[in-house]
Order: C-alpha cells, then sequence, then structure tokens
C-alpha cells in the first residue's frame, strides 16, 4: 500500500555515495525507513556543469548536524546514521504500465524544517539597493512627479527617454515629439569629442534621475514640455552617447547634473 501525499517523520539507515546519469554527477542515496516501509530519496550534489551544489550540501547540512562537510565522512556515514528527517512523498504513476503507481520522495528536510518552516535570505542593505536599481525602477515606473514646476515630464519611452509623466494628447502644445531622440553618438569632429570627454571625466559627484529631472525643470520653468525633453534627451547624449538611462549609475547621473547646470538656452 502506497504513503498519501505529504510530509512523513523517517529515519536514515544508510546512504550510498554513486555517479549517476549519462554525465555521471555525483549523487547521494539515502535509505530511509518511513512508516513501515522502506524508501530511497536521492540528492544531486554535482551540477550539470561539473561544480558541486552548494545549495543541496548546505540542506543536508541541516538535515546532519554532525556532518563535518567532508565527502570522506559523508561517504562512510556514521554521521548520517539513525538520523529523524522530515521526507515528502509524492506518488507517480508509472509511464510504460498506467495501473503501477510508484512512491517519489521530493524533499529531505531536518524534523520540522520544511518548506513552511525554511528561513528567509538576508536582506540586501536598502543602500545598495538604491544605488544599483533606483534608477532602473524609476525609469521603468515614470519617475517622481515634480511639484511646483511648469515642465511636466515627459512619457517614459525605450532608450534614453526623460522621466515619465502623464501623456498629453497629440497636438497639444506640451506634447513631446512622437519621435524620441536617436541613440546613437551624435556626429561630432574627433577633437571636440575628446574635449568633451575631458570635461565630464573631472565632474565628481553622484546625483539621481529625480534630482537631474527636477533641475532641469527649475532652470527652465517656463518652457514647454517638449523643449525641457529635447534638452533632457541632448545632455543624456553628451553624457553617454547610447546608453539607456536605465543602465547610468550614481555617478553617471552627477555628469548630468553637471551638465543640467551648464546647460544654456538654445
Amino acid at each position: 500500500m502506497l504513503l498519501e501525499n505529504g510530509t512523513y517523520r523517517a529515519v536514515v539507515k544508510d546512504i550510498s555515495i554513486y555517479l549517476r546519469g549519462e554525465n555521471e554527477r555525483l549523487t547521494a542515496a539515502f535509505r530511509l525507513e518511513c512508516e513501515g516501509k522502506e524508501l530511497v530519496h536521492r540528492e544531486w550534489l554535482e551540477l550539470n556543469d561539473g561544480t558541486i551544489s552548494d545549495k543541496a550540501i548546505k540542506r543536508l547540512r541541516t538535515c546532519f548536524p554532525k556532518w563535518d562537510g567532508n565527502i570522506e565522512t559523508l561517504e562512510q556515514g556514521f554521521c548520517v546514521q539513525d538520523v529523524e528527517v522530515d521526507v515528502t512523498v509524492e506518488n507517480e504513476q508509472d509511464k510504460q504500465d498506467t495501473t503501477k503507481w510508484w512512491t517519489r520522495t521530493k524533499y529531505m528536510d531536518p524534523p520540522g524544517g520544511g518548506s513552511a518552516g525554511a528561513p528567509m535570505p538576508d536582506k540586501e542593505s536598502r543602500a545598495t539597493l538604491v544605488s544599483k536599481y533606483g534608477a532602473r525602477f524609476r525609469a521603468l515606473a515614470g519617475g517622481t512627479p515634480s511639484q511646483g514646476v511648469r515642465s511636466q515630464k515627459p512619457e517614459v519611452r525605450s532608450g534614453n527617454a526623460a522621466p515619465g509623466g502623464q501623456a498629453h494628447p497629440a497636438g497639444s502644445a506640451t506634447a513631446v515629439p512622437a519621435k524620441a531622440p536617436p541613440s546613437a553618438k551624435k556626429t561630432q569632429p574627433a577633437v571636440a569629442q575628446g574635449a568633451m570627454a575631458g570635461k565630464l571625466d573631472t565632474q565628481g559627484g553622484v546625483s539621481s534621475l529625480e534630482e537631474c529631472w527636477d533641475a532641469l525643470c527649475k532652470k527652465f520653468p517656463d518652457e514647454l514640455r517638449e523643449k525641457v525633453s529635447e534638452r533632457w534627451f541632448d545632455i543624456l547624449e553628451r553624457v553617454a552617447p547610447g546608453k539607456d538611462q536605465a543602465d547610468f549609475g550614481p555617478e553617471d547621473w552627477g555628469k548630468v547634473l553637471a551638465e543640467v547646470q551648464t546647460d544654456l538656452p538654445f
């Protein structure tokens, strides 16, 4: 009689380390006693690329606290014998004979340490998240609306698009041009490009998408939206030709802010 699908308490009686499959990947097979039945649970210790599975090793060490992590002691088996574990089983139908069913073990965890009680991974620091991904998320979300500035933010576009906002009807005075600025480098003499690069390299400091956009809007409060957008695209292109603003980091935005502060009317 098969076990019902679910999680059961089992006792490890033996272990066998062997090479499994066509790629001969290192595998550990555990013989378990569970509800009066004998089950075999297998764990891949080696990944397809030939590296040892860090995830599998960590999970086995939580199951067997006496194991020191070395393959020699695991192969000897003393660190796993008579240890209680929780095993999750799921019955599967035979692929060749549909009248037959087999009990397959899916997971093996320490007692009470199944998926429901799995620990949460450590959080990444907020500063790291904001620094590395903040601009990308803001670009997709459309940026943060600026208060008290006449020039509204243009809609989000692919490539170097200005921060987003509510789109205006086509033909209105504040509509963004239908064609976004090209992402390719602008044609400039080699000497001029070199001079510009030297200028940017010496401008230190960091900033953010919102700070740069707000600074540009505040610098030209009486200009229509499409004019401010044109300035935005031009500045991004001068700072990093062909680079998507979603990939800008704090230092890139620092260069953009420096350009905004020196940008002249045109």
